[in-house]
């Protein structure tokens, strides 16, 4: 009986592939570097963990500008904020996500903030991140705010997970 790898995604990167029945190699790779030959098939599987993802990990709605405030002020390492930008640059006007930084990695910078463009998926009929992306790090919230309010969607849409 043959097994199917399992693949790990976190964001836009693959971070490794397991086999039940044995050991396989990997490596880190960011999707955009992967050739065209497996771009079909990361796209599926992203957009596959895309939906598990929001079935586990449920997002709620933040309502006001205060209200993001205060979440991004006391989020820890496995919290994040996703954002609708205005960004004329990026498809769809772009995402934003900021997440925590681990203390170990910057030790200077608080906050990473992620902008990435915003594709629609026919397939599944959602938005999903990917294409071009940049990231920035603050070292506290008035940064991160001022990000925000240069480069978010106005009215804020904006969900926290």
């Amino acid at each position: 009986m043959s097994e199917t790898p399992h693949f790990h995604l976190i964001r836009y990167y693959i971070i490794s592939v397991y086999c039940p029945t044995g050991p396989l190699n990997w490596s880190v790779h960011k999707i955009s570097d992967i050739t065209n030959i497996y771009r079909n098939v990361i796209d599926k599987l992203f957009l596959l963990v895309s939906i598990d993802m929001r079935k586990k990990f449920p997002e709620r709605q933040i309502k006001s500008i205060v209200e993001l405030t205060k979440i991004i002020d006391s989020m820890e390492l496995d919290d994040g904020v996703r954002l609708l930008g205005c960004n004329e640059d990026l498809q769809g006007g772009g995402f934003i996500f900021i997440s925590i930084v681990h203390s170990l990695t910057k030790s200077n910078q608080k906050y990473c903030i992620n902008t990435t463009e915003r594709i629609f998926n026919e397939e599944s009929g959602i938005y999903l991140p990917g294409g071009e992306e940049k990231f920035l790090y603050a070292s506290d919230v008035e940064k991160v705010m001022k990000h925000i309010e240069k480069n978010a969607l106005k009215p804020l849409e904006a969900w926290c997970y």
